[in-house]
């Protein structure tokens, strides 16, 4: 279904990133991916590979309270080596858009 867009969380599968990485990550223009609780899962060398292989213009910042805390994700976030932008568009260009794109249609 292309034209639906998908938001799946955990960056695809906290629990079994190598298949998020396999089957997800890059291959669906219409899937976005939250990071939410990954730091409490995942190394930041996973977390990063994740960004990288689908595009830091379709990662989602997200929190997953009562689990984890804002500022643990943001913290995750910021600690990776990612550009200004890439921290912008994670953190709310993203949802930005994709807010806008629910607005208009």
């Amino acid at each position: 279904m292309p034209e639906l867009t998908f938001v799946t969380a955990h960056l695809g599968g906290v629990k079994h990133p190598e298949d998020s990485l396999r089957y997800l990550a890059g291959k669906c223009p219409n899937v976005y991916l939250d990071c939410a609780v990954t730091a409490r899962y995942l190394s930041d060398e996973q977390i990063l590979a994740l960004i990288r292989a689908h595009g830091a213009d379709r990662v989602l910042f997200g929190s997953d309270c009562p689990w984890d805390s804002p500022a643990n994700e943001i913290a995750m976030i910021n600690r990776l080596p990612l550009s200004d932008e890439e921290r912008s568009l994670i953190i709310c260009k993203n949802a930005e858009k994709l807010l806008l794109k629910i607005k208009n249609n």
